[in-house]
């Protein structure tokens, strides 16, 4: 899930841990993760729009309904270490910002 599309992302969010749920949670977008990638995160892309158009200027386009995931794979190690090292994030149900989940998701899935 996205921060920036939930208004009520504090009772979803708990309501999904009652039930046993684990969550996978970016702060403040996908976007991040994919940044992850490639780069740590900079200061001044604190938005989604600003994630979305430095991946799309760092991979030549970006299109968030067709991912080519052969410019993510090779650097899913990368992107794991990246987003683990932001303070944090593991701990918190919601990551604070900026901060992902979707490590821990891929850790599992590994």
């Amino acid at each position: 899930m996205d921060v920036d599309r939930h208004h009520q992302l504090q009772a979803v969010c708990a309501r999904a841990l009652e039930k046993g749920y684990r969550l996978a949670i970016s702060n403040p977008c996908f976007e991040l993760w994919l940044w992850l990638h490639h780069h740590e995160v900079a200061p001044h892309l604190d938005t989604c729009q600003k994630l979305e158009q430095a991946i799309r200027l760092h991979l030549g386009s970006y299109n968030k309904a067709n991912l080519r995931t052969e410019q993510f794979h090779p650097f899913l190690h990368q992107a794991i270490a990246r987003a683990k090292a932001l303070t944090g994030s593991a701990n918190n149900p919601i990551p604070s910002f900026p901060g992902t989940h979707v490590s821990l998701l891929m850790e599992r899935l590994l």
